[in-house]
């Protein structure tokens, strides 16, 4: 898992772009057997590879094909490891929300922890068009997601932890969402160690947030 002194060697280096380019000929080749074709005269997201994001002058195909309407598969993060596992309690309710704003969208769960290798950890992130998390370590992986793919991060406060995966998210080409006010349980634990009851009016309107943004990525194919 990315930490935060790795984060903020990202955004800082001066060799994070050909880093970052040098990964993306990895996953491509990985996933290459996977890779569906795309049909002439059908309409194809912009999501595009990591050496497209970080050299936009290279030519690049698209590391997966994803064809209108998205979103095509939406992840849920769950921790497994650290202090405090901010657990959703009501998690049948958040698949259940999740699966009526999008019904044709494959839904998952992700265990990303740290006995996962590097590659495990980019294949996973590289996985999903939304990513439904609390707030955790393990969104340092965001740096390798799909560009225009969309997270959204759940707080019981009224305000995020730290703005840590807000900028990364935007380092990267990505749509950040931060779902606040969530009841936190028990209510006598300090914050980062409490579960979370999921609003669910507040995350459906961030579930609607999510979903313009895949319309306006699809009227501009």
């Amino acid at each position: 898992v990315v930490n935060r002194f790795y984060m903020k060697r990202v955004f800082n280096a001066a060799d994070a772009v050909a880093w970052r380019a040098s990964l993306d000929a990895v996953l491509a080749e990985r996933a290459s057997a996977h890779r569906s074709t795309t049909t002439s005269g059908s309409a194809t997201a912009p999501h595009r590879s990591m050496a497209a994001v970080a050299a936009p002058t290279a030519v690049a195909p698209p590391t997966t094909t994803q064809r209108c309407p998205l979103p095509h598969t939406v992840a849920i993060l769950h921790r497994t490891e650290g202090n405090g596992l901010r657990r959703f309690l009501n998690l049948d309710e958040v698949v259940g929300w999740v699966r009526a704003r999008f019904p044709a969208a494959a839904v998952s769960h992700l265990f990303v922890n740290s006995t996962w290798t590097g590659m495990a950890q980019a294949e996973a992130f590289r996985s999903f068009d939304l990513l439904v998390a609390p707030h955790s370590s393990q969104l340092g992986n965001l740096i390798f997601a799909n560009e225009n793919a969309v997270v959204i991060e759940l707080a019981t406060e009224s305000k995020l932890y730290d703005n840590n995966f807000p900028l990364l998210a935007k380092r990267f080409g990505i749509k950040h969402l931060a779902s606040l006010d969530h009841e936190g349980r028990p209510a006598d634990r300090p914050v980062h160690l409490q579960d979370t009851f999921v609003n669910g009016t507040v995350f459906q309107r961030s579930l609607d947030e999510a979903a313009l943004h895949f319309r306006t990525l699809c009227q501009h194919v």
